[in-house]
């Protein structure tokens, strides 16, 4: 999609959104994603919305600690990480903490980021079955060369076995 063609979507959908009886959800670019729609995955008009807006500012990163929004671009080997465990039959989906999970008592006891992880089950609809958040006393990239260095950590946390079989998917 042409990058005025997809600004000129998420415009349109922003402000259907945005109005105050929001009654037009079928004039809506995205409404084909919406939980009775043909392209619904298990996330909503409202996450695919964002997917765009996140592609149309070329692959930067919105994060949002005590109020300030920040921005920074993708680092290599950093995007969403996603694994096979043939065992558990699932699909692992690991991704750099946005920032917007930490509670002020996390804050307080010294964390700083984390890792997002969602467990998908093999099946039709690929269901979240599980996922959480690793806290990290300091910043993933300090810590990590790269998200597919923190994969042991991950299956550790989920599985009690850091070693197990796995396959990272492309």
């Amino acid at each position: 999609m042409m990058e005025n063609d997809l600004k000129k979507k998420i415009v349109k959908a922003l402000n259907i959104c945005l109005s105050e009886d929001c009654e037009d959800c079928e004039d809506c670019p995205y409404i084909s994603y919406a939980l009775t729609g043909k392209n619904y995955k298990g996330t909503n008009c409202d996450t695919e919305m964002m997917k765009d807006i996140l592609c149309y500012f070329d692959g930067t990163n919105i994060t949002e600690k005590g109020g300030v929004k920040t921005m920074k671009k993708n680092q290599e080997g950093y995007g969403d990480l996603f694994i096979y465990v043939p065992k558990f039959k699932q699909i692992i989906r690991i991704a750099e903490g946005t920032g917007d999970n930490l509670s002020p008592e996390d804050e307080e006891n010294g964390y700083m980021d984390y890792i997002y992880y969602e467990q998908h089950e093999i099946s039709t609809d690929m269901p979240v079955v599980d996922g959480g958040q690793i806290l990290l006393k300091e910043m993933l990239r300090d810590k990590y060369g790269c998200l597919a260095d923190c994969i042991q950590s991950v299956l550790e946390r989920i599985y009690s076995n850091g070693s197990l079989e796995h396959i990272v998917l492309k």
